[in-house]
C-alpha cells in the first residue's frame, strides 16, 4: 500500500505511513526551531548530559529550605496564610532565578497551584497534634514547590531544542497547567514482583512467538498500510487523563487492532467508531483489586480476559476520565468500582456485550529486549497487529513534538509508561520504531513518536486470538465519556437543624454522630445568648456562622448573642461530631 505523509510533517517518510488523527496545534513563534539534524541516542544523551540545567530542573525544595531559615520563627497562624504562602513563593522563585526563567503565566500558574497544594496539606493536617508548625511548614512547602512546578516550559523547550538531542520539544499552550504532580499521574507500570520476572524469562525461552532476521523484514512498516481496513482502529489516537491507566491503554489499542485484523473477513467486522474495548472497564476490574489509576501492567488485561468472561465495549462502559489536560488542569482521581452492568439505555446487558477473544491469555512478556528481541517484536507486529511496550517517560519526552527520541537508553531507571508501536522504519540511518501514546492527539506528533529501539524497556505480545465470543456488531449507541473532575460540590442542603424541644437546645444533624457532608440549616437570631456545650468542625471548611462570624475547629460562639440568624454550613469533604448550642442560663 501507498505510504501516507506523516501527521504534522512537512513531507512523507518514505515507506512510512502515519496519516491518521489530528495535526499538531500551531506552536508558538518564537519556539520555533530549525530542522531537527538526527543523533545517534549516545550522541542525543552525551548533548543532553551536557545541557546546562534550568532552575525549574533542580531542586526547588531544597532551595526554599536553604532561603527560609526566618520560618523557624514564625508562629502557626502566619504558616496557615494564604498570603505568606504566597510571600514564600515569590521569595525562592527569585532566589532560584525563576522569576526571569519563566513567563509570566507560567510563574502565575506555578503559583497558583503551590498555594492551592498548601491549602489542601493546612486542612488535612489541622486536626493533628503537630509540635512545631513552623518545621511542618517548611516541610509541607518544599514537597509542594517540587511537586507542582511545571514539566514544561518555553525556555525548557529552547534548551532542548538548542542541545540539537535528534527530536524537537514544543510548548502547547495546555501544558503551561501540567506540574510534575500531574504528569505523574499520566504514569502507569506497577512495580514488578520477581517471581512475575522469572516466569518472564522461562515463557520467552519456550516462546513459539515468529522470529525473523532483519533481512527477512522490510525496512519500514506500518500496520495501516497492510491492514488498510483497520487503519483507523490501528490509528485511532486515545486519551486517558490524569489516570495512570496507561497499561489498559497499552494493552487495549493492540488488542482493539487485532480484532479487527481477526474479523476482516468475516461477515461482521470490529471496525468502526464503537470498535473499542472499554478502557474504562479494565481498568476497574482488571487492576487486580487495586486502584487502576495507580497502575499495572498489559499483562494484566490479558489474563483478566482469559480467566473471566471478557470484556465490554466501551459504548457499554464508557470511560470515566478524558481530556489532554485542557479541560482540567487539576482534576484527578481514583477508578471506580468494577461495573456490573452497562450505562442508560444501552440495548445489551453487560454479559451479552462482553468482547472474550481467547488466547490473549497466553501473552509474551519480554523484558529488557535484546537485539535479536526487536527483531522479534518486529515480526509479531508484522504477523498480528500493534504491540504493547514500555518506556521511562520523563519531562523532555512530555514536550516531544518531531524526530526520534533516544533519551534514556542508558538509564537504570525502571519503565514507567506503557505506549504501543504500529510498525517500525529508519530515518537518515537512524532506526525507529513508530508509537502511538494515550495522551490525546495534541501531544506528541498528533498522539504519536518515533522512538530509538534502545529505549524500549519491555514489550508485551498478546497470544494468538481464537475466535470466539464477539458479540457483533456492536449496537449504534451513542459513546458517551465523563470527566476526571468529580463532581461539583452541590450546594448545601437546607435541613432542619435538631431542636431538643425541653431544654431548646440545638445540634448539627445526627449529633452526637458526624454530620453529613454538604448540609445546611439556619437558626433564628431570637435564639438569644449562646451556650456552646461541645464544637468540633472541620476547621475553616465547615463552620456556624454568627454575626458574620464563621467559627469552625474547636472554638463555637461562646456567649455571642446573635443579632441575625444562625447558619451552619459543611462542605463536600471531612466531617466530625458536630456542635450542641443551648440558650444561656439568664445569669451567665
Amino acid at each position: 500500500a501507498a505510504a501516507r505523509p506523516r501527521a504534522g510533517a512537512a513531507g512523507p517518510t518514505p515507506g512510512f505511513g502515519l496519516g491518521g488523527g489530528g495535526a499538531a496545534p500551531e506552536e508558538k513563534a518564537d519556539l520555533a526551531p530549525p530542522p531537527t539534524a538526527r543523533r545517534t541516542p549516545a550522541e542525543a544523551q552525551m548533548n543532553f548530559d551536557h545541557r546546562a540545567p534550568l532552575a525549574v530542573e533542580g531542586d526547588l525544595g531544597a532551595v526554599l529550605k536553604a532561603h527560609m531559615p526566618s520560618l523557624a520563627r514564625m508562629d502557626s497562624t502566619s504558616s496557615t496564610s494564604t498570603s505568606f504562602a504566597d510571600h514564600v513563593f515569590d521569595h525562592v522563585a527569585h532566589a532560584a532565578g525563576l522569576d526571569s526563567e519563566l513567563t509570566e503565566e507560567e510563574l502565575a500558574a506555578f503559583r497558583s497551584r503551590f498555594a492551592a497544594a498548601m491549602r489542601d496539606s493546612v486542612k488535612e493536617e489541622h486536626d493533628r497534634d503537630i509540635s512545631d508548625p513552623a518545621s511542618q511548614f517548611i516541610e509541607r512547602a518544599s514537597a509542594a514547590i517540587e511537586s507542582q512546578k511545571p514539566v514544561v516550559t518555553e525556555s525548557l523547550v529552547r534548551s532542548l531544542n538548542g542541545a540539537n538531542l535528534g527530536f524537537r520539544s514544543q510548548m502547547r499552550d495546555w501544558m503551561v497547567h501540567e506540574s510534575v504532580q500531574l504528569f505523574r499521574r499520566r504514569l502507569g507500570r506497577a512495580p514488578l514482583d520477581k517471581d512475575v520476572r522469572k516466569h518472564a524469562e522461562e515463557k520467552k525461552r519456550d516462546s513459539k512467538m515468529p522470529k525473523k532476521a532483519a533481512t527477512s523484514l522490510p525496512t519500514n512498516f506500518d500496520a495501516r498500510d497492510k491492514w488498510p481496513a483497520c487503519a483507523d482502529v490501528i490509528g485511532r489516537i486515545h486519551n486517558q487523563g490524569h489516570c495512570g491507566s496507561c497499561w489498559v491503554f497499552g494493552a487495549l489499542a493492540p488488542l482493539d487492532s487485532r480484532l479487527c485484523i481477526k474479523t476482516v473477513n468475516a461477515s461482521l467486522h470490529f471496525d468502526g467508531e464503537l470498535a473499542s474495548l472499554s478502557r474504562g472497564f479494565a481498568a476497574s476490574c482488571a487492576s487486580k483489586g487495586n486502584d487502576g489509576c495507580m497502575g499495572g501492567w498489559e499483562y494484566f488485561v490479558y489474563k483478566y480476559i482469559e480467566e473471566n468472561p471478557g470484556i465490554p465495549s466501551t459504548a457499554c462502559s464508557p470511560y470515566f476520565a478524558f481530556g489532554p489536560g485542557s479541560e482540567h488542569f487539576d482534576q484527578s482521581g481514583p477508578a471506580p468500582p468494577c461495573p456490573g452492568e452497562c450505562v442508560g439505555t444501552f440495548p445489551q446487558t453487560m454479559l451479552e456485550d462482553d468482547f472474550k477473544p481467547s488466547g490473549v491469555g497466553q501473552y509474551l512478556l519480554v523484558l529488557k529486549p535484546t537485539p535479536q528481541d526487536l527483531e522479534n517484536l518486529k515480526a509479531a507486529v508484522y504477523e498480528g497487529g500493534p504491540v504493547a511496550f514500555g518506556i521511562y517517560a520523563n519531562h523532555p519526552f512530555m514536550g516531544y513534538a518531531s524526530g526520534i527520541f533516544g533519551l534514556n537508553c542508558t538509564s537504570t531507571h525502571s519503565a514507567n509508561h506503557a505506549v504501543h508501536t504500529i510498525g517500525w522504519g529508519q530515518e537518515d540511518g537512524q532506526d525507529f520504531f513508530q508509537g502511538q501514546n494515550s495522551w490525546g492527539e495534541e501531544w506528541g506528533d498528533g498522539g504519536r513518536f518515533k522512538v530509538a529501539p534502545c529505549v524500549l524497556t519491555d514489550y508485551t505480545v498478546p497470544g494468538v486470538i481464537s475466535e470466539d465470543h464477539y458479540p457483533l456488531p456492536i449496537p449504534a449507541y451513542t459513546v458517551t465519556t465523563t470527566s476526571t473532575l468529580p463532581p461539583p460540590a452541590p450546594d448545601p442542603d437546607t435541613i432542619a437543624c435538631k431542636t431538643d424541644s425541653d431544654t431548646g437546645c440545638i445540634t448539627s444533624p445526627n449529633f452526637p454522630d458526624k454530620y453529613n457532608i454538604s448540609e445546611k440549616c439556619i437558626i433564628s437570631y431570637t435564639f438569644g445568648k449562646i451556650d456552646v456545650q461541645h464544637f468540633d468542625t472541620e476547621y475553616k471548611y465547615d463552620t456556624l456562622t454568627v454575626n458574620d462570624i464563621a467559627y469552625s475547629g474547636k472554638v463555637g460562639p461562646q456567649g455571642v448573642v446573635p443579632h441575625t440568624n444562625i447558619v451552619w454550613s459543611s462542605d463536600f469533604s471531612v466531617t466530625h461530631t458536630g456542635w450542641k448550642i443551648c440558650p444561656a442560663a439568664e445569669d451567665d
